[in-house]
């Protein structure tokens, strides 16, 4: 079924979504139960592992993160989602206490990153000192998102891509991986989509990962095979200890 544009890219305004500036396609996100109508269950001290495809038109580089609050909360946490390889990302929260959470997964082009990629694969110098422009105004906005140190060291780097080196030495000033790293904490946002609807987890206590009254089926329990169960002989403690045991490991593997 077909994902209104308002809907598949949450996140960002809709003129840029109709524009065709918001690029980000974000499908199949897990676990969840009933495309969302419904929340999964945890027990507290469970971590949600959760994965998504998130991926985008052409060969730019796309960059994920899982948001995750309290229902009470306001301020959203988020964490990395690490590349699987087919567009398939992964990252994981932690659940430890009581309650209802709420998850889900932003995903957005990341054009500095795209930049480094293609920078590495060119090896003529014209090539490389036209690269290197684009790169530094890239480096500057970047900047401008950050503060402190920070944003000082960014202008510095981008300053040096423009400096009189050759365009080889100025390529590997580019491609360093310290200042690259300061630069990925400020992430440009503003076109990211956002899986919609917002997917919830609900937390129980410990005991609540084992079987219970309401997962003995007394016709399901007869004392002899190919004959149908029923209550009188299904309250014989044998069988009803019998019986628990596999309800027991049932309800603690096979949660959403």
């Amino acid at each position: 079924m077909s994902k209104s544009p308002k809907a598949a890219v949450r996140g960002a305004s809709l003129d840029a979504a109709l524009e065709g500036r918001t690029r980000i396609i974000i499908e199949s996100v897990k676990p969840q139960v009933d495309c969302g109508r419904f929340p999964i269950k945890r027990i507290t001290g469970q971590g949600v592992l959760v994965e998504a495809d998130v991926f985008t038109d052409g060969h730019d580089a796309v960059r994920a993160e899982l948001c995750w609050r309290r229902a009470e909360d306001e301020k959203w946490q988020r964490e990395a989602m690490k590349p699987l390889g087919n567009d398939r990302f992964r990252a994981q929260f932690p659940v430890d206490e009581l309650g209802r959470y709420i998850y889900t997964v932003e995903g957005w082009v990341d054009h500095l990153l795209s930049w480094r990629l293609e920078l590495a694969r060119r090896v003529d110098a014209e090539d490389i000192a036209s690269a290197l422009l684009q790169g530094a105004a890239l480096i500057e906005a970047t900047a401008a998102r950050a503060a402190g140190s920070d944003a000082a060291l960014l202008r510095a780097w981008a300053e040096e891509l423009r400096g009189p080196q050759a365009p080889l030495a100025r390529q590997r000033i580019a491609l360093d991986e310290e200042r690259y790293a300061v630069a990925a904490r400020y992430p440009d946002r503003s076109l990211a989509s956002r899986h919609s609807p917002d997917l919830e987890v609900i937390v129980d206590p410990p005991l609540a990962g084992f079987g219970a009254w309401y997962e003995f089926f007394p016709r399901s329990c007869a004392p002899e095979p190919g004959r149908h169960g029923a209550m009188a002989p299904a309250m014989s403690p044998s069988l009803i200890i019998r019986m628990a045991a596999p309800a027991r490991r049932t309800s603690s593997t096979n949660r959403a």
